[in-house]
């Protein structure tokens, strides 16, 4: 599916969630109560975002502590937005217009600020450096990219 369908199905998602939130059991049985807490500090558009992508992750390697890693930068991987709060129409435009032109370098301040939350929260490394670099081309970063379209 292209990324602007993607960013189209996504965007029609987070608009019936908006009125109806999603039982989060799946990620929720994924998180100590810590996590559960920080899960919870962001903004709901980002929780869907992050429940939807979970809901479509398929593992691809058999490593237990790998997958245990993906699915933490998965859940986190926006946490650093929910300094920004943009407003939703906001977002909408913003996701779509990246659709088809190029962000610009302040978009790219979450990732940042998102990686030294979880550095403060106690995550480990390999989660932190992620969440850091997950809008690179890295290898390990790309589970996420395929996901995200």
């Amino acid at each position: 599916m292209n990324k602007f369908c993607l960013d189209v199905k996504r965007f029609l998602y987070t608009l019936f969630y908006l009125f109806k939130e999603p039982s989060y059991n799946l990620v929720l049985e994924e998180l100590n109560p810590k996590e559960k807490v920080l899960f919870y500090s962001m903004p709901k558009e980002d929780r869907i975002h992050s429940f939807l992508l979970l809901k479509e992750y398929r593992p691809e390697v058999s490593d237990e502590n790998l997958v245990y890693i993906q699915k933490r930068v998965i859940i986190f991987h926006d946490i650093g937005k929910k300094f920004e709060r943009p407003s939703l129409i906001k977002r909408i435009l913003r996701s779509l217009s990246f659709s088809i032109f190029k962000k610009d370098d302040s978009y790219f301040k979450h990732a940042a600020i998102g990686s030294n939350v979880l550095k403060l929260e106690g995550f480990v490394d390999e989660v932190v450096d992620i969440v850091r670099r997950h809008h690179t081309k890295s290898a390990d970063v790309m589970f996420l990219k395929k996901l995200e379209g």
